[in-house]
C-alpha cells in the first residue's frame, strides 16, 4: 500500500521487524482521541445524532479506501479513533485486504454475524459496510444487534432507524445483502439515549 494517501486513514509508517517476521508497525499519534465505541457507549447520556455524524464521517473514508482497492475486514468503532472536535482517524488496519493478499481475520462483531447464519464471509466491501452498520447499532443499543426484538427497542423511538429496519431486515436473514455506504443514507435525528434507561428497555 506504499504511496497510497487517504486522509483520516493512520497508514502503517515503519515495519517492526523480527528477522523476517513481521511483528509490528508504527503510526502517527492521534491526540487527545479515543475509540468510538467507547466515546459513544461508555457515556451516560448521548445524542443518538452524534453517532450518526460521526458514522457519515467514517462512512465518506471508508468509500475512498475502497475506491482505492483496500477492503478493511476487521473493521468496529473499536479500531476508529475520534477526539473532542468530532474528528476521525480509521487505525490499526493491519488486518486488511489488498491487491489479492487477504488478512485472515474479521471483527468480532461479523465473525458473531456470520455464525449467527451459519454462513462464511465473503472479504469484500460490502463486509465493511455491513460491519460499520451493525458498529453503528452496536454503540446505540450497547450490545450486539442481531434479532429484530432487539432492533424494535430503538427503530419505534428514532425515525432514522425505524426507516431502516427493512434494511436491518434483509441483513439478519442474508449475509448477501448490500448495504449501502451510510453516509448516503443517514439523516438528522436527535434523541437522547440515557444508558439508564436503556438497561430497563433491554431487560424488557
Amino acid at each position: 500500500m506504499e504511496g497510497i494517501k487517504v486522509d483520516n486513514v493512520l497508514f502503517p509508517k515503519e515495519l517492526i521487524m523480527d528477522g523476517d517476521t513481521l511483528v509490528g508497525y508504527t503510526m502517527d499519534y492521534f491526540p487527545n482521541s479515543i475509540n468510538m465505541f467507547d466515546r459513544f457507549a461508555r457515556v451516560k447520556e448521548v445524542d443518538v445524532n452524534d453517532i450518526f455524524e460521526a458514522t457519515k464521517k467514517v462512512s465518506k473514508v471508508l468509500k475512498e479506501l475502497h475506491e482505492n482497492g483496500i477492503v478493511l475486514q476487521d473493521f468496529t468503532f473499536d479500531n476508529i479513533l475520534i477526539n473532542g472536535n468530532g474528528d476521525i482517524r480509521i487505525s490499526d488496519i493491519d488486518g486488511c485486504c489488498y491487491n489479492g493478499n487477504h488478512s485472515p481475520f474479521i471483527s468480532v462483531i461479523m465473525s458473531n454475524y456470520h455464525k449467527m447464519l451459519g454462513v462464511s464471509p465473503r472479504i469484500n466491501e460490502n463486509l465493511d459496510r455491513q460491519s460499520l452498520f451493525l458498529s453503528m447499532l452496536c454503540s446505540i443499543y450497547d450490545m450486539l444487534v442481531l434479532s429484530m426484538k432487539q432492533y424494535v427497542i430503538y427503530s419505534e423511538r428514532i425515525k432514522t432507524l425505524g426507516d431502516m429496519k427493512d434494511l436491518f431486515g434483509n441483513l439478519i436473514k442474508s449475509s448477501l445483502t448490500d448495504i449501502p455506504y451510510l453516509g448516503e443514507i443517514l439523516t438528522e435525528d436527535h434523541y437522547i439515549i440515557d444508558r439508564d434507561i436503556q438497561k430497563k428497555y433491554i431487560r424488557g
